[in-house]
């Protein structure tokens, strides 16, 4: 905004609210509403320029945020503020009171700072809407274990990868690959553990490899993270992986977005829905923000619309049949009867807590019931940019779904 030099107590009052706003910008209608309380005129002294793209995504983030809070939490009930540094207001890498990006390890000491505690002050205090689940961030060794989930340790073998997923008997979706390699090794599976050849749909977010647009530029040996329109070329790894697919069958889509399955993946010509949706190392950027946690989340509210649906799946119904019931409490849920669908992410074992995952799953009726250290040599593990690297520290985490969800 553009005013006169005469104007510039007008410009301090109107940053001064700015600052105060939770969002930390004035929306359009907010800065009209401003200058009419101080007596001016939308006019030509005023411009208005499209806001750079970093403002825009901490806006829409805000917003998601507001959303989020509206949906879990129930404002002015807690005037005394004796719950204000409570980890119930955390959620997704988020504090939910302050509407403000904070890291699980960072929660403690935001919580107990002056910022979060005249936000909280202002809602009058929070609670937990009825139903809305909390379960407590922790690594999957601290607490999928103390909660029923199988999981093993030491280090693990291709072999027993394989037979903890249960992935060369069911008809699964891959989604977000990078250069195929997974898929190719489970189709390779599929094929030698079943008379009916591979059933299996590989996908990557991004789009066809382009040959017009450029490889990623390196420096000092890091492979520089950008945005692409087009899959990398992985030195040729890629098109060779997806020829392998083709030869065996195998159905293969770009530009699938697992946070919007409907209208990127079901306009295809798909043969079947799935027993299993696969998800290798979800990432929408680079560092510790929100986006990663969001993307998990958004996927998981989406995943249901392409899962085969047991029992009929109404929304919001109890899916465990009888036999179910039994397959979720044997000694090997994923050696069982395919009764209940699946999803399995691809995570380090830090990314399990610090993105809330339990809790992300647990309100989509997912239920992890198995875990595993990710083998190494199970395939060739990459960034988007091209570089390959050790998936150590990461894990597979296998969840059941329990309750079909509902939207």
């Amino acid at each position: 905004v553009l005013r006169p030099s005469g104007e510039l107590l007008l410009a301090s009052r109107l940053l001064a609210e700015a600052a105060a706003s939770q969002r930390g910008v004035l929306l359009a209608h907010e800065f009209a509403a401003l200058c009419a309380v101080h007596g001016m005129r939308l006019e030509e002294h005023l411009r208005f320029v499209e806001p750079p793209p970093y403002l825009s995504e901490r806006v829409a983030r805000i917003a998601a945020y507001e959303r989020w809070r509206d949906e879990r939490l129930e404002s002015g009930h807690d005037p005394n503020e004796d719950a204000a540094s409570s980890l119930d207001w955390w959620y997704a890498e988020a504090c939910l009171a302050c509407l403000h990006h904070c890291p699980l390890e960072h929660y403690s000491a935001h919580a107990a700072s002056q910022r979060h505690r005249e936000a909280y002050r202002g809602l009058g205090g929070l609670r937990l809407r009825p139903g809305v689940l909390r379960p407590i961030p922790a690594g999957p060794s601290k607490h999928a274990l103390s909660s029923g989930a199988q999981g093993t340790t030491g280090v693990s073998e291709a072999a027993t990868f394989w037979e903890v997923s249960g992935l060369p008997h069911r008809r699964v979706l891959v989604l977000g690959e990078a250069d195929f390699s997974f898929s190719l090794k489970l189709a390779q599976r599929q094929s030698q553990d079943s008379t009916g050849g591979s059933s299996l749909v590989a996908t990557s977010f991004l789009g066809e490899h382009d040959v017009e647009e450029p490889e990623v530029s390196i420096s000092n040996g890091e492979a520089v993270w950008h945005h692409r329109r087009t899959l990398n070329a992985f030195g040729g790894n890629l098109l060779k992986n997806l020829s392998a697919l083709t030869s065996m069958g195998v159905q293969v889509f770009h530009s699938v977005d697992a946070t919007n399955l409907q209208g990127t993946l079901l306009n295809h010509d798909l043969h079947d829905d799935f027993d299993v949706i696969v998800f290798p190392f979800p990432q929408a950027s680079p560092c510790s923000d929100a986006r990663n946690a969001t993307l998990v989340r958004d996927f998981l509210r989406n995943m249901h619309r392409v899962l085969r649906r047991p029992n009929n799946g109404e929304p919001g119904s109890t899916v465990t049949s009888a036999a179910a019931a039994s397959e979720l409490a044997s000694a090997s849920p994923l050696t069982s009867s395919a009764a209940l669908p699946v999803v399995q992410l691809m995570l380090l074992e830090s990314q399990y807590a610090a993105w809330d995952v339990e809790c992300l799953a647990a309100e989509v009726g997912l239920v992890l019931v198995a875990w595993m250290p990710l083998p190494s040599d199970l395939y060739s593990v990459r960034f988007l940019a091209g570089r390959a690297w050790d998936p150590k520290g990461a894990a597979l985490f296998v969840f059941k779904l329990v309750q079909w969800p509902s939207g």
